[in-house]
Parts: C-alpha cells; structure tokens; sequence
C-alpha cells in the first residue's frame, strides 16, 4: 500500500493548546537558543462549585443528551481539594447507558477556558462525530457548543474523553464511560454492575504539578501518578450479594500507566468482555492487564461476609474493594451464572475464520523515540527522570518533568518508506494487517529495542481489530479490539500484529494511547474510502 506525504497541511498545527493531535514537521525540531518561557495553567479553587458524584444516565435511540465541559474544585483523596476540570460537574463524568444498535444527539458545551473536543472512544460512528481537532472538527473554542451523533452498533464498554490537550484535561478528569447493553434475552437475568475507572494521578505539595499552556510535561516516559485516583477518590468500595454474580466494567482511562491487576479474596473472577466486544465464552481469570485506553469487563463473586480485593501488583495500591453484604441482596433473585446470549452472539461471528483471513494490504508502523533536537539544559540525566531501564513500569511515578515536546517527539513511522506519521488508504471491505513495534533509542547512541522500560498503547479510531500475535505469541482470547499494548516489558514482548477490518469509511487517527506521546507527534491517519464496487 502505497503511503502518502507523512505530514497533512490539515494536520499541521502548534505544540501548545493547539497541539492537539499531537502532529510534528517533517524537518527535525530544533529548539531556540532561548526558548520562551512556559505559562502556568491557572490552578486556583476560588468561586468553583465542588464536583459531584458520577450520575448513570440511561439513553434511548433517539434520545438527546447535554454535555458540558467546565471547571471544579475536588478532592482526590488526599483532603484538599483542587482544581479540576468535569463534564456536567462530576467527575467522573456522567455513565451513559444506551441499548446495542442505537443513535443519539449530544450537545457539547465548552465553559473551559481552552479549547476542547469530545472523542468517542471505541464507537464505529460516522467520521465528523470523531472528535479529532482539525481532522474531523475544529477545536470547540471556549462559550462554543458542538452538535455531536453517536452511534453505537457494538455491544460493549466504551468511554469518552477530550482529544485536546489530553494530557492536561484528562488527567483532570474529564472522561466518562459509555456502556452498551447487548439485547437481553427475556429468559436470562444479568447481573448488577458497576463502573470502575482505574486512573492514577500525580500530585506534588497535594496538586498536580508542571501542567503549562506552551508545552507538554513528561513527553518520555508519561506523566505516570504517585496516588491511586479510582471513580474520583483514593480508592472504590464496591458492595455486592453473597454468592451472587457481579458484573465489573474495568476502563483504564490514565495518561501512561498499565494496570497489572491481581484479584484478592474472590471466591471466582470471569472475563466476560474486552473493550468493545464479548469473549466467545468466559473465561476464569486471576490476574489482568489493561493498557492506558484499554477496558474489561469481569464477573466476580464474593463468599458470605467477606470482602475482596483489586490490587495492582506494581504499586501494592488496594484500587477497589469488594465487600458481600446480606443488606445488598434485597428482593432480587442470586444471579450465579454469566448470560449466555451475548456469548452465543460472539461465537457466531466466525472470528477465527476472520483471523485465517489473507489480507489485502500489510503495513508495518515503527513508535519512535526522536531525540534529533538538542537535549533540554534544565535535564539532569537522559531524560527519563532517573527510571532504571533494566525495571518494567516506573511503579509509583518515578518520572520527571523534562524532556517537554519541545526537546523530544515521538513518532509512528512505516518502515518500509521511513515516512512519519503516513498516510494511508483503503477501501470498506479490505482486510489490513499491521504489525506495530517499538524502539526506544537515544539521542547520544544505542537502542533499547530489546527492552523499551513502558509499554505503549495503540488505538485505531472508528475500526475494530484483532490481535493475531503478541511477540510471536497466540492471544488467549479471540475478540474484537480497538486499542492494544503494542510491546509489554513484564511479558518481554516488542511488538504486536493485528488485523483490521476496514468497515467504516471515513479519515481515522491511530496513535500511541499514552497522552503525552499523541501530544508529541505519535500518530498517523487511515482513509477508508467507501468499495469501489459499491
């Protein structure tokens, strides 16, 4: 498949509040002589309405929804409150519940004082509904309002979060979660569910530090937290029946982070789903790994009396706990087993003969550590805040402020043609194969291509895939995704094959779902124009 010009004039824009997508040029940054001194984003709490709890807000086809982005002062588990950023006042945002099939009209409303999008995460809607800033929208400046359809033709759990600036606004808080009922048989009972948003925050002197108008903090490594931040505080209680299924949706909305989850005190643990799609049947787990972006969906059950645990097994912080209580039961009858209907559905599609598939193009993208530009003066060591390379994941946020975008980019690059960022094009109907790895190299020489020290996260807007190899390894699961760990240094693996159905048509962002890397140029574009033969 031949690939375009790597840099879109579309897609050309600043690295400050504009920088929204992240986009380098094609000539190697420099850095001035002197460059301009960074404006400190305004992190005062005076006349701010204190946020609210997350509201679920149940959503029919047809249905019109507003949304607005605004400013709050919160605590986040340390006893102060800070200033924050929510949709509708809560944090997290409001849970959207719609039914398998369905469209609705949101309003988005802009009461920051910088511009934002909304992004649909996961959802084959149509392509100017994306909320990708000067590449199926303009930014929605502030005081301006944006008309958005969603569309949601996938069971599953998706969620939704700005797609300016995400470095910043999500980690303030703006993101919200979307689930999608599969139709219910009348036959079967589902289980309750919660909503678990597993985020990590980093605070300094009990506020989140280094967040400027000008430029990206933590552009290596990501701003990885110091404190647990679950559903808007330190840490989730969760109370369920004794004995009784509980369906958990697990989303992993931080800006660099990968959970690596172990299950404490559960009498069983099922992995029902993966992000947009059910697994053909489920499967009994005890630990699970979720990428920044990424989602899961688990029944657990609890004995009599007792309580349970999610722990992540880097940090030892306790995110959720789980207790069994008789005053939870109520009048519902004990749901034990998972229902079967959605489960049916999945094996019906046939995904292995989907996999077994020849593809009609193969592509191989390279995540690229640019260090062209000279080294930032105000740095102590090479740029990754000390972090020992020979050490998976920085457990508590062992990472600096330095190098910002302005002293390094990274990049997705096609190997075949070193052009970054690409371009590339396809028809609805055409299956594509990508294979994804990274390389993590230094400026000053040498390569850590057998062991980059993060993992990265890719997302595909508005398509659906599946991973065919994990590092020359079988995924355990068949199931369609729509962002992926493309290497993980605990599993020792550098690279990831998928492979796409190219269903919806449109001009579609793919990039590295750790924030600050998107914000420093990790992205490319897909165009899937309609079939030909259509």
């Amino acid at each position: 498949m031949a690939v375009r010009a790597a840099v879109v004039a579309v897609l050309l824009l600043t690295s400050g509040l504009v920088g929204c997508i992240g986009i380098v040029e094609d000539e190697p940054m420099k850095q001035e002589a002197e460059a301009p001194p960074l404006t400190p984003m305004d992190r005062s709490t005076g006349g701010l309405e204190e946020a609210q709890p997350t509201q679920r807000v149940d959503l029919s086809d047809g249905d019109s929804f507003e949304l607005t982005a605004s400013y709050v002062k919160h605590d986040p588990g340390t006893g102060e409150e800070i200033r924050m950023m929510a949709y509708n006042g809560q944090i997290p945002g409001p849970e959207l519940h719609l039914p398998q099939g369905a469209e609705v009209d949101v309003t988005f409303t802009n009461d920051l004082d910088q511009p934002t999008t909304v992004h649909w995460h996961g959802l084959r809607l149509d392509n100017p509904n994306d909320g990708v800033p000067n590449l199926t929208q303009q930014p929605v400046q502030p005081g301006e309002s944006f008309e958005y359809t969603i569309e949601v033709p996938d069971a599953g759990v998706f969620w939704y979060h700005p797609h300016v600036r995400t470095d910043v606004q999500k980690e303030l808080g703006l993101y919200g979660a979307i689930v999608v009922d599969p139709p219910k048989e009348d036959t079967e009972r589902y289980p309750d569910e919660s909503v678990l948003h597993l985020d990590d925050m980093r605070l300094v002197d009990g506020d989140v530090p280094d967040v400027y108008e000008e430029a990206v903090t933590y552009a290596d490594s990501g701003r990885w937290g110091n404190q647990p931040f679950v559903n808007g505080t330190a840490e989730a209680d969760v109370e369920v029946a004794p004995g009784e299924r509980h369906r958990l949706h697990l989303i992993n909305p931080s800006n660099a982070r990968t959970w690596r989850l172990n299950f404490q005190g559960f009498a069983t643990v099922e992995k029902v789903a993966a992000g947009p799609s059910y697994l053909e049947q489920p499967r009994e787990i005890h630990g699970l790994r979720l990428g920044p972006a990424e989602r899961a969906t688990v029944d657990v059950e609890v004995d009599a009396e007792s309580s349970a645990r999610i722990v992540d097994e880097a940090t030892t912080w306790t995110l959720a706990t789980v207790t069994s209580s008789f005053e939870a039961l109520g009048q519902s009858v004990v749901v034990q087993e998972a229902p079967s209907g959605p489960h049916e559905r999945a094996q019906a599609e046939d995904r292995e003969g989907f996999l077994a598939e020849e593809p009609d193009h193969t592509e191989h993208l390279r995540m690229l550590r640019n260090e062209t530009m000279p080294a930032d003066p105000n740095a102590s060591d090479d740029g990754h805040g000390g972090h020992d390379h020979s050490a998976p994941d920085p457990p508590a946020g062992e990472v600096n402020a330095q190098p910002t975008d302005r002293e390094l980019a990274w990049q997705l690059v096609d190997v075949p043609t070193g052009e970054v960022q690409p371009r590339y094009q396809y028809e609805v109907g055409d299956v594509v194969e990508f294979t994804v790895d990274i390389v993590h190299e230094h400026g000053g020489g040498g390569d850590h291509a057998a062991h980059s020290p993060v993992p990265h996260t890719v997302h595909l807007h508005g398509q659906r895939f599946m991973v065919s190899d994990y590092g020359g390894e079988d995924p355990e699961e068949r199931v369609w995704k729509d962002t992926v760990l493309a290497n993980d240094p605990v599993r020792d693996y550098q690279s990831v094959t998928i492979q796409v159905e190219m269903s919806n048509p449109g001009t579609w962002l793919i990039h590295c779902h750790i924030s600050e890397h998107s914000e420093a140029g990790m992205t490319a574009v897909v165009e899937v124009e309609p079939a030909s033969d259509a």
